[in-house]
């Protein structure tokens, strides 16, 4: 009998908790609609502080926007000489990087619009995705099979990190000290920055669609087939937790306090997902057509869509 009480105490504390997971969970509600040509845009990027967007577009551009739906400011950044496939705000939200398929990697002031540095890469492939270090002494540059690592006072190449399978991502760690790369076939790459080691390891053989690391660095969330959805353990590559759902995800984005993540999935939605308990907190609904690309403000209180139908839309708390 002392067993069957304690068990539904557990039980209704369980309930409980994911009742206040409901109720205190932040609720989006769409609060912008821009018209545009989205077959021409490769990535959208917030700001740190939310107000703005940067996008990278296929004729050679970037562009900032500012995300208030009500005030009609954007600025042009020219400069690359090919498609430009990646951009994304410093930390402190001073400059901008981007990468191209004219092979440089670029440096540019927000303020002026201007570039500051460029760095040229001739690699085979072309750069796909481009990040800061939080401390703006490093730039992660990935492309397909390889992700290099650039010093931006000296303009040197620190390290190339090469694999042969897919990488679907690159993670510099908040104490800056350690880069993370994941791989398709679910392989992992970690470079001390201090040691100037790179070791890497195999965990599963089989495939995954996607694969993203938490603002932490310490797991690894995954779409697989079947409607799955898996978070792993990076040290030791061990699945922590898996979820089969009825709907199918195609890709999928931490919230940076890394306790929920964001899921575009087949039927042209993005669902807000609880990662300790495994429950749905809410659908969005409104895109017609397949999302390509979205991102979530640094204070989660702003989702930025972008999708095949032609528009790019904002979603707030509130």
């Amino acid at each position: 009998m002392k067993s069957l009480l304690i068990n539904n105490i557990e039980w209704i504390d369980y309930f409980n908790v994911i009742i206040l997971r409901y109720i205190l969970h932040k609720y989006f509600k769409q609060c912008g609609l821009f018209n545009v040509r989205t077959d021409q845009i490769n990535s959208v990027r917030f700001s740190p502080d939310g107000t703005k967007i940067v996008l990278s577009l296929k004729d050679s551009t970037i562009q900032l926007w500012s995300t208030n739906p009500n005030i009609s400011d954007s600025r042009e950044i020219k400069g690359h000489s090919g498609c430009v496939n990646d951009a994304q705000f410093s930390h402190d939200g001073t400059m901008i990087v981007s990468c191209s398929k004219d092979k440089t990697i670029r440096l540019w002031d927000v303020s002026s619009c201007n570039e500051i540095k460029r760095f040229e890469d001739y690699s085979r492939n072309s750069i796909r995705s481009v990040q800061f270090s939080s401390d703006k002494k490093i730039i992660v540059a990935s492309s397909i099979i390889t992700a290099r690592i650039w010093d931006i006072q000296s303009e040197k190449l620190i390290k190339v990190l090469r694999d042969g399978d897919c990488i679907l991502d690159a993670r510099i760690l908040p104490n800056n000290h350690k880069i993370f790369v994941a791989t398709a076939y679910f392989r992992t790459i970690t470079f001390d920055m201090i040691s100037n080691k790179a070791t890497g390891i195999t965990w599963k053989n089989f495939f995954a669609q996607t694969a993203q690391f938490s603002p932490d660095g310490l797991s690894i969330i995954s779409c697989l087939e079947n409607n799955t959805i898996a978070l792993w353990d990076v040290m030791s590559g061990a699945k922590v937790k898996q979820w089969e759902r009825y709907f199918r995800p195609i890709k999928e984005k931490y919230f940076p306090s890394g306790q929920m993540i964001l899921i575009c999935c087949e039927d042209n939605t993005m669902r807000l997902w609880d990662i300790e308990f495994g429950v749905e907190i809410q659908k969005l609904e409104g895109h017609s057509e397949e999302i390509k690309v979205f991102d979530i403000s640094p204070d989660e209180n702003t989702i930025v869509s972008l999708s095949n139908d032609d528009t790019i839309r904002l979603w707030k708390v509130v």
